[in-house]
């Protein structure tokens, strides 16, 4: 009986290493999946870093030698310029974006409580897309979808590289149509929500979380058509996450997206009932004087 026991004890071992041993397998085979499909992400990423790196500093050296080899007219050379400039901002985001990825692999991407005016910060972002989509031939519009705050308490500059990111991607993959952007205040919960919606191309159902990854886009074909990195919507997210909101996607492929973000606001005060509404605050124009002399 002690004989036929411990045979048994003997056998029950066998049977849960036997187990153990598949669920261990099973658990590497996943997690060398996962590392092949990280990798792979990281060496198409390395790859559209370098090509969007290389396509302006091209344009920057090649022009600047034009000028430098070259007599020029003053059209000419203003307008070479303003492409090395375009160039160089171009750069300048970028590395702001590589920047703020490894600000929040290390989560040291921190944020600060500015108490800001609202309308204006809305008013300078409806100029600058009012421009951009006359340019690409595109409707706009700011609606207001209640009465906001004058002033609230958050990261405006955090604040407007979210707005920023969705408002390029909309007019990126829109063609023809309209975008708009939707502002509402829910003062229950003191947030802000923020929605950009377009009749873009749309997002097909099976890609639409995969944009908000790390390195990923909907398509490889995006970076060669559109251009980018993939870093815009991750980073988005991340941002909104820390500002204590959610983004929210739908999407019809072929008839368009709608972007929605909430933000909490610590505090806020004033009302505005319309964007046009109201006395916009403008920074007072800074005077330079007419100086001679030698500088040092």
């Amino acid at each position: 009986l002690e004989l036929f026991q411990r045979n048994q004890e003997l056998e029950d071992f066998k049977e849960n290493l036997e187990k153990q041993i598949i669920e261990r397998t099973c658990e590497a085979e996943k997690a060398k999946t996962e590392a092949h499909a990280a990798n792979q992400a990281k060496s198409e990423f390395l790859a559209n870093m370098s090509h969007a790196i290389r396509t302006p500093l091209t344009a920057i050296i090649g022009f600047a030698e034009v000028l430098l080899q070259h007599r020029l007219s003053r059209e000419e050379s203003a307008q070479y310029l303003t492409t090395i400039i375009n160039g160089g901002r171009h750069l300048t985001n970028l590395l702001s974006e590589i920047l703020d990825i490894s600000k929040i692999e290390n989560q040291k991407l921190e944020l600060e409580a500015i108490r800001f005016n609202l309308p204006n910060l809305l008013h300078d972002i409806e100029q600058i897309y009012l421009f951009n989509c006359k340019k690409e031939q595109l409707d706009f519009a700011l609606v207001m979808n209640s009465v906001i705050p004058e002033w609230i308490v958050a990261d405006p500059t955090r604040l407007k590289q979210v707005i920023h990111n969705l408002l390029s991607n909309a007019i990126k993959f829109t063609k023809t149509g309209s975008i708009s952007l939707h502002v509402k205040f829910i003062v229950s919960t003191n947030t802000l929500q923020i929605e950009v919606i377009d009749t873009g191309e749309g997002i097909a159902s099976d890609k639409q979380a995969l944009i908000f990854e790390y390195f990923r886009q909907a398509d490889s074909s995006i970076t060669r058509n559109f251009g980018g990195t993939g870093l815009g919507l991750f980073i988005t997210k991340s941002m909104v996450e820390l500002m204590g909101g959610v983004v929210e996607l739908e999407s019809t492929l072929g008839k368009g997206s709608r972007f929605c973000v909430t933000i909490v606001c610590q505090k806020y005060d004033g009302v505005c009932d319309s964007i046009f509404n109201r006395d916009i605050i403008a920074p007072k124009p800074l005077v330079t004087p007419s100086l001679v002399g030698n500088i040092l």
